[in-house]
This record gives structure tokens, C-alpha cells and sequence, in this order.
């Protein structure tokens, strides 16, 4: 009974790990990537404009 209670903890231990790797992941590209999408559309938009 304790050894499946102590798997479940186990597995969800490394569901919670994975789901913060992730997100860690996913908040980098935001940061990163966001920001250099956004300022490379700004230049093109005002290149346009002139």
C-alpha cells in the first residue's frame, strides 16, 4: 500500500518538474524572442512609412 502511494508521489514529483521546465522554457522564448519579433515588426513598420 505505502510503495504505491510512494510511486504515485514519485510520478507526480516528476510531472511537476517537467511542467516547470517548460514553463521556464516557454517564459525564455517570451522574453527573448518576444521582444526581438516585436522591434524587428517596429523597424519594418516604420521603414514603410518613409
Amino acid at each position: 500500500m505505502l510503495s504505491t502511494v510512494d510511486e504515485q508521489i514519485q510520478q507526480t514529483d516528476e510531472i511537476i518538474d517537467k511542467r516547470e521546465a517548460i514553463r521556464t522554457g516557454l517564459m525564455q522564448d517570451l522574453l527573448f524572442r518576444g521582444d526581438r519579433t516585436r522591434v524587428l515588426s517596429n523597424r519594418a513598420s516604420r521603414s514603410e512609412t518613409v
